[in-house]
């Protein structure tokens, strides 16, 4: 058990999968590839356009016929009319494909046998030698004009040759390859006996496992002989009556290692390909002329000279075969659609080295859905065998329009497909694992919306880390010392004013298009632009720790009314919010087991330097210089220090957020911010004595800020003590105590 826990099922169930379909596909030990084949060459024929058979009617007993002529089976005598009239019209080649079982039940010794019945005796001795032999009559005209009798190949249905119309079989001679041609079944031949000969072919149809007929024998075997069908008898009528059979190999070989069976019939001086076992596969393309049995009867056919007519019925009443689902040729018009085929030359050909080709595009393809299943994206394997699919069709009706070729593009689609369906099947539980690390590293971090994006790509974020350009947001709960100093009694309480610190938080980053990173304790740290692209994200930050502000005192309410509950003084939360813009490593940052995704980097580090400076300036939000460079246009912000960078021979300007667009644009702010400047520009020229004046005058406006203005005039006080270096840039390194 312990080393099928070890299995990577997800991979190795498609994996199974598309080494059983190459099996298949290579050694064909169930005939999948005629199979394939067939609908290859199906679909890829239907895309061509349409061509008219010149040479080959079907003379169809449809419904019309009957109505004129009465329902099936008609007397034989009126089938010879038909026959006759065919014949008349000039038709080359005349072959009879409808079942004729037993005798005629319209002939007229039928009604004198219950004449007889009746015992009139004398009368029916004196009649009976006058009247014809309808049987005889069909015959006699079968023999007049050369015309032939189909007899059905396929196991269980019955022979179209009747008993009492005996016939011999029409052999073509002995071969040493004829072991790689289909047999007769015994059924269709039991009821043919060596008598006076009719001209006998086999209709070769051969159907898929839907009952579709798909293609057609050029010959079979019958014993030690050769039985034409009908798709060769047009071409055999111009002949000698020869087939020379080109073949190779001997039967049991691997056609897969080299080509094995029958690949090409010599008709006269025609040569037709043929796939290993001597049948071809039928094109749509190819459309049979069809005339209605009731224009022969009534003398309205056209001329056929130098045709094959091929009599017979698309009606399951007649035919006794019903059509198949799915747009199915039925026996009449798949019999007259095999011999306009074979005689057009229009049978493709299908060369040996696309066995080999076709096998290497499965592998391929299916090489490629395993690919994606590896990578936890059976649903892309399933979208691209689609589209593989549609490719290889397209490329197949390409193929067969310009050279006639059938190039089985629906096997190595097929293998795609079926390994991409194996993937997706196991998906739910192979990717189990990969998606419980995900929702532990991710379970209320990402923005709303996001998670179930998130999830279809939690193998990537989880295993593969990436630099990318984010704003980090860094809030603490300022001054959190005294506020456990006074809850130290009631940890219950604590930990609740931590928790509503917390939720207020992730609400408000989640909700702006940010990602919750960090809880610790009294602090949050969060970012944007990861893992999905979010523009304008050192806007949405900046928003962010604006409503921060703005709800806080909604939490100070809830927190109050809980002091109040439990007699406590009220000491009211103050946040402290540090922002900085730049490049972060995003990733997972915790162990395989217990994974994390986070963010690292300088651009962190510097956020939360600006958190913990934030409460020497006194405004609860400050930025560093690439934020305020991407939002300087729309909020209210004022320049307050210059920071050294940790590690780094730079400084930085820091800025504090106060406001929206709104109070940018006040009088109020502008005069402030005016004011600021010129705090700033005296103070890094060294003019002590000007900084202080405007630091004087800075306190009477309205929005001033006392703690920052203090802390200058202390650093001023310092740097009149201890000048600082010609190449000062305004940053103040030396802590103030």
């Amino acid at each position: 058990m312990g080393g099928l826990s070890q299995i990577n099922w997800r991979v190795a169930v498609p994996a199974a999968i598309l080494a059983l379909a190459l099996l298949l596909l290579a050694f064909d030990p169930i005939g999948l590839r005629r199979a394939t084949q067939a609908a290859s060459l199906d679909l890829a024929s239907r895309a061509l356009p349409a061509q008219l058979a010149e040479d080959t009617i079907l003379i169809d007993i449809d419904r019309r016929a009957l109505m004129e002529a009465g329902p099936w089976p008609w007397p034989r005598t009126l089938i010879a009319r038909v026959v006759q009239a065919a014949h008349e019209s000039g038709a080359t080649q005349i072959i009879f494909a409808l079942p004729l079982r037993g005798e005629d039940p319209a002939a007229p010794q039928r009604a004198i046998e219950a004449w007889a019945a009746t015992g009139e005796s004398t009368a029916t001795q004196f009649i009976t030698p006058r009247l014809p032999d309808t049987s005889a009559v069909l015959a006699n005209v079968l023999r007049e004009t050369g015309a032939a009798l189909a007899i059905a190949t396929r196991p269980g249905e019955s022979p179209a040759a009747a008993a009492d119309l005996t016939t011999t079989r029409f052999e073509i001679g002995n071969n040493r390859q004829l072991d790689f041609l289909p047999s007769i079944a015994a059924p269709a031949l039991s009821r043919i006996e060596s008598a006076e000969a009719l001209t006998l072919v086999a209709d070769g149809l051969e159907t898929d496992i839907f009952g579709r007929v798909t293609g057609a024998a050029l010959v079979l075997r019958a014993g030690d002989a050769a039985l034409p069908s009908i798709a060769t008898l047009p071409l055999l009528a111009a002949t000698d009556l020869s087939i020379s059979i080109e073949a190779n190999g001997r039967p049991g070989g691997i056609a897969f290692l080299e080509p094995v069976g029958i690949y090409a019939l010599i008709i006269g001086t025609a040569r037709v390909q043929t796939l290993t076992d001597g049948s071809v596969l039928l094109r749509r393309d190819l459309e049979v002329p069809v005339i209605s049995a009731g224009d022969v009867l009534a003398r309205t056919l056209p001329r056929l000279e130098g045709r094959t007519v091929i009599i017979g019925s698309t009606l399951a009443s007649v035919s006794g075969t019903a059509r198949a689902p799915f747009d199915g040729l039925g026996v009449a018009d798949g019999l007259a659609l095999a011999a306009a085929q074979v005689s057009a030359g229009l049978s493709p050909s299908r060369p040996f080295v696309l066995t080999w080709f076709e096998f290497l595009a499965a592998l391929l393809f299916g090489g490629v859905a395993l690919y994606l299943i590896y990578r936890e994206r059976p649903r892309a394997g399933i979208g691209i065998a689609l589209f593989m699919l549609g490719l290889m069709l397209g490329i197949s009706a390409l193929i067969l329009g310009a050279r006639g070729i059938l190039f089985d593009g629906l096997a190595p689609a097929l293998v795609m497909v079926l390994t991409a369906l194996g993937g997706l099947a196991t998906a739910p539980n192979a990717t189990q694992g990969a998606r419980g690390r995900f929702n532990h590293a991710l379970d209320g971090k990402l923005p709303y919306g996001i998670p179930l994006r998130a999830a279809r790509n939690a193998r990537k974020m989880l295993e593969h880390s990436e630099s990318r350009k984010t704003t980090v947001l860094m809030c603490a709960i300022r001054d959190f010392e005294e506020i456990q100093e006074l809850y130290s009694d009631d940890p219950v309480g604590l930990a609740g004013i931590v928790t509503q610190f917390q939720e207020l938080v992730a609400e408000r980053v989640r909700s702006s298009g940010g990602t919750v990173d960090r809880y610790g304790g009294a602090s949050v740290m969060a970012f944007w632009n990861a893992p999905f692209d979010e523009p304008d994200h050192p806007m949405k930050a900046c928003d962010c720790a604006l409503r921060l502000i703005d709800k806080l005192e909604r939490l100070n309410q809830m927190i109050e009314a809980q002091a109040f509950r439990t007699g406590k003084t009220f000491a009211p939360v103050h946040l402290g919010i540090g922002i900085n813009t730049g490049r972060t490593v995003v990733g997972n940052v915790g162990s395989q087991h217990r994974p994390d995704y986070s963010a690292i980097g300088e651009t962190v580090g510097i956020a939360r330097q600006l958190l913990h400076s934030s409460g020497r300036y006194g405004p609860a939000i400050i930025i560093g210089e690439h934020t305020y460079q991407a939002v300087k246009n729309r909020f209210a912000l004022l320049e307050v220090d210059k920071i050294a960078v940790p590690a780094k021979t730079y400084s930085i300007r820091v800025f504090a957020l106060l406001g929206n667009p709104v109070v940018k644009a006040s009088p109020r702010f502008r005069a402030l911010e005016e004011a600021h400047e010129s705090i700033f520009e005296a103070y890094r020229s060294q003019n002590w004595s000007l900084a202080e004046a405007l630091i004087r005058e800075c306190r009477k406006l309205n929005g001033a800020i006392p703690s920052l203005y203090d802390l200058y005039d202390a650093r001023i006080r310092y740097y009149r003590q201890n000048p600082p270096q010609n190449e000062w840039d305004g940053a103040f390194s030396i802590p103030v105590v």
